[in-house]
């Protein structure tokens, strides 16, 4: 999704104290109780004890720099889906560029499309 500064769910933080992805809404990122690969990832009432609303956030890591790894679904990382022009979802971690988020203002934006921002999901 285009990013637009004016949507409280693109307007995210990362807290890292809970490892929870907050938009400004009051929803948290969830990689879903299936940990599947989804092209769509889902915005939902936070519960800091859900596994699934739980990510790393490494800056440091030369081959995915500035990825979401999830803890609750091991080795999958928030992506930007087909190659930076699709949704951010949820994909296996394997050092692609569509996986690395910068963030600007208070918006994460992936950094491979440069115009794609991370919350466009579906509430629940």
């Amino acid at each position: 999704m285009p990013c637009d500064a004016s949507d409280p769910d693109q307007s995210m933080t990362f807290d890292a104290a809970t490892g929870q992805l907050k938009s400004a809404s009051g929803l948290c990122a969830d990689a879903g109780k299936a940990c599947a690969h989804v092209d769509i990832l889902q915005l939902v009432k936070c519960d800091a004890s859900s596994k699934t609303q739980q990510w790393t956030h490494n800056k440091t890591v030369v081959k995915v720099p500035n990825h979401f790894a999830s803890v609750g679904c091991k080795g999958e990382c928030v992506d930007c889906y087909f190659g930076g022009t699709g949704n951010a979802g949820l994909y296996g971690c394997g050092g692609s560029t569509n996986q690395d988020w910068v963030k600007t203002g208070n918006t994460f934006g992936e950094d491979y499309a440069g115009k794609k921002c991370m919350s466009q999901a579906p509430r629940k």
